[in-house]
């Protein structure tokens, strides 16, 4: 999955109404942060 898909993700369920969906969209964005700096550091490194 990439980091911009967990982004969408995340945005969508920061629109609900439940502390489900807040819970939810915050471990996507956190997913999103770490696969953009996964993918940041590996490209320094190769």
């Amino acid at each position: 999955m990439q980091a911009s898909e967990f982004q969408d993700t995340a945005e969508r369920l920061s629109q609900g109404t439940t502390e489900g969906d807040w819970r939810s969209a915050i471990s996507r964005a956190y997913y999103a942060v770490f696969h953009h700096f996964l993918d940041f550091f590996l490209s320094q490194w190769s």
